[in-house]
């Protein structure tokens, strides 16, 4: 389901950092796996958070923050191919795309558990 765990976070942020920096690239198109766009927060990482040091779930948002500002902050068009659910932190990275090209059902209950991961910056600056 494409779920953001620590792992797949820092790769996006990796990959969005390269993509700004390489003049080859001209669009990004950013779609997801299977039949999922990205089901948001993984929740099974979630537990991990309560036993280790509290600062983790600080820096666990900060990163979630920091995803859908970079696509916003791209000097290149992003495209979102949204092929499925897209919830939560999900939803918030599609949103922060300049196109969504979306399957039946975009946007049903992604917007209610976007509001951790940036969201609110994101539209007020559209």
């Amino acid at each position: 389901m494409n779920a953001l765990n620590e792992q797949l976070m820092d790769e996006l942020v990796k990959a969005i950092d390269e993509i700004g920096r390489d003049d080859e690239v001209k669009v990004v198109i950013l779609t997801g796996s299977g039949r999922a766009f990205c089901a948001g927060g993984d929740v099974f990482d979630l537990p991990l958070f309560y036993m280790s040091e509290p600062g983790k779930i600080r820096e666990f948002l900060q990163t979630a923050n920091k995803i859908p500002l970079s696509l916003r902050n791209l000097r290149k068009p992003v495209i979102a191919g949204v092929n499925g659910a897209a919830v939560g932190a999900g939803f918030s990275l599609a949103m922060a795309c300049d196109i969504i090209i979306a399957s039946f059902g975009f946007g049903q209950n992604g917007c209610e558990r976007a509001k951790e991961t940036g969201i609110e910056t994101v539209l007020s600056s559209v």
